[in-house]
């Protein structure tokens, strides 16, 4: 997500604000909506577009969880964002990754959609929609994000209280502000769920350092040089002696002939 917003939508969103610079009508600016509050004013207003956007998501996750289930269920998963990452790649290319989604979603992403959505796009929306209009937006938003279609409950009832509070402020400085730490916090999962050791081992089969570190005894190999047989615990005479309630020091001369007849095996 973070590549397409600096290969795809940023360059295509910004062009389309350059054009309409060059066409606009005197004294129409491009954006529209370009009023600067107060920083406790902006601050303000993104807290309560951060707590709305929560309260969606917490409200409509039940049906967006039945919508991916059953209506997205053919949907491929290669077109998922993945909480995670693919196994096969090293430390270092999932940092850049991170970077990438950094850059691309936290930092670009959020100025430019409020830039082009809210500031260009929602005060030319058609004036034949009257009061629909912050509705009819907030649905165009939702399906704009195409590779999670099941989550457009959710983003129409989260951005809908952006949308008002744009509107009133005439500014898209809170909803900036607002979609920034939001971004943030979807970065913040995706990087908390790819150090997960276990998800580490299950994206890169990658062993932990007691399996890294094991190496083959001399009594471990068999007739032929690099041939290593199997051992399993009943195997073990020592083992078989703790299992029957025997202590580890009651039958040494047993545990060393057991031994030295596994090798003959």
């Amino acid at each position: 997500i973070g590549v397409q917003a600096l290969l795809v939508t940023g360059p295509l969103m910004i062009g389309i604000l350059k054009v309409s610079s060059r066409r606009r009508r005197p004294g129409e600016p491009t954006i529209a909506l370009r009023r600067v509050p107060t920083v406790a004013a902006t601050l303000g207003w993104a807290m309560l577009i951060i707590c709305a956007a929560a309260a969606a998501f917490l409200l409509t996750r039940p049906v967006t969880a039945w919508l991916e289930r059953t209506v997205f269920q053919a949907w491929p998963d290669s077109w998922k964002p993945q909480l995670g990452t693919a196994g096969g790649y090293s430390d270092s290319a999932l940092l850049w990754t991170a970077v990438l989604v950094l850059v691309g979603s936290v930092l670009i992403a959020p100025v430019v959609e409020e830039a082009y959505f809210r500031g260009f796009l929602l005060p030319r929306m058609p004036v034949r929609l009257g009061r629909t209009v912050p509705l009819a937006h907030a649905v165009l938003f939702a399906f704009y994000h195409v590779w999670t279609l099941w989550l457009t409950p959710t983003r129409i009832l989260a951005v809908l209280p952006l949308i008002y509070i744009t509107l009133r402020t005439r500014s898209i400085l809170p909803a900036v502000v607002a979609h920034v730490v939001l971004n943030l916090i979807d970065v913040m999962v995706i990087i908390a769920s790819s150090s997960d050791p276990a998800d580490k081992v299950k994206r890169t089969g990658a062993p932990d350092a007691a399996e890294k570190d094991w190496q083959p005894r001399p009594t471990d190999r068999g007739e032929h040089p690099g041939q290593v047989l199997p051992i399993h615990l009943s195997h073990v005479p020592v083992a078989n002696d703790m299992r029957d309630g025997a202590t580890c020091t009651s039958r040494p001369s047993e545990a060393r002939s057991g031994a030295g007849g596994r090798g003959s095996h």
